[in-house]
């Protein structure tokens, strides 16, 4: 049965690659994963109107690499590379250790699934219309390139007293297939009656290279031609010769009381009534709408006497 699982956390390690890479002793775990945590938090409230989807940590013995993946990279590096020092140095300030910052442009901000959340959730606060929003950040996704798309909002949609969800789903979305590249990405929509949750699923294609490197798939089977259809004529499909007089011609009726042969000798012309046996008028007998015959009905005519049988012939003598 299928089950409510993140779709990056499920394919990792066939088409997604874990966001944070480093390891640890048990002892130094819990340290770095608190880190972590205040690393995105920090720059995704700072600096969250420069489209930032996913945040990457590296660490090392003695270095912490930042990469932020943006679609709008200047506006976090600014001019000359200020802001980029700026935010460096914040970042060492909250973890008390040098930090390496990279910033990483995303090529087409319309396939990532965390912005197209955010860009709905950013219009269901402005009160737009939440069918109109959701269709039209689909149509875009698609024409970016996408496969499928699927865009869910929940919440008091609308202002509406009862919670509810809706669900736009445009092409395809297989959520079960592991080689499948499928983004997952949510936002939150903040409204004077309550919040507005947006979860955003994009199909972009398969990675069966990639996947056949890391778990050792097989190439699937090559695929049967189908069969061709005999090149014989048909009959009634043009080009069948006639079958010869009283036979049943190219595309025409069967023979046989369906209105074959004209409707001649007996048989039943082309909408045509039924044909029924001749009356036999001699005397006695009731013709065609006259009246009923009256007195004693005809006597049969007396029947031959049987024939006797052939005598054996005399036998000769000896």
């Amino acid at each position: 049965m299928g089950q409510k699982i993140c779709p990056i956390g499920f394919r990792l390690g066939i088409t997604e690659e874990w966001r944070s890479r480093w390891y640890a002793t048990k002892k130094e775990f819990g340290k770095f994963l608190i880190e972590d945590q205040k690393i995105r938090r920090f720059i995704k409230k700072n600096y969250g109107f420069a489209q930032i989807p996913k945040i990457e940590i590296e660490r090392t013995r003695e270095t912490t690499t930042v990469i932020v993946s943006a679609g709008s990279p200047g506006v976090i590096i600014g001019r000359r590379g200020a802001k980029v020092e700026e935010l460096q140095t914040a970042l060492e300030k909250l973890v008390l250790h040098k930090v390496e910052l990279k910033i990483k442009e995303i090529d087409t901000p319309e396939l990532s699934a965390t912005l197209v959340a955010e860009n709905v959730a950013e219009q269901l606060q402005r009160r737009a219309p939440f069918r109109r929003a959701m269709r039209k950040a689909a149509e875009v996704t698609l024409k970016a390139g996408a496969r499928g798309i699927k865009i869910t909002v929940a919440g008091r949609i609308g202002g509406a007293e009862i919670a509810r969800s809706e669900t736009l789903s445009l092409g395809s979305v297989p959520l079960h297939t592991l080689r499948a590249i499928l983004d997952y990405g949510r936002a939150t929509a903040v409204h004077a009656k309550g919040t507005i949750g947006v979860k955003t699923w994009i199909y972009k294609g398969d990675q069966l290279p990639e996947a056949k490197k890391r778990t050792g798939l097989q190439e699937p089977a090559p695929v049967k031609p189908p069969r061709q259809m005999s090149q014989r004529p048909m009959g009634g499909m043009g080009g069948a010769p006639d079958r010869g007089p009283g036979g049943r011609g190219p595309g025409g009726p069967r023979p046989g009381g369906f209105g074959g042969g004209g409707g001649g000798g007996g048989g039943r012309g082309p909408g045509g009534p039924r044909p029924s046996a001749p009356r036999q008028t001699g005397p006695g007998s009731r013709g065609p709408g006259g009246p009923r015959p009256s007195g004693p009905p005809p006597s049969a005519p007396p029947s031959a006497p049987p024939a006797a049988p052939p005598s054996a012939p005399p036998s000769k003598p000896s």
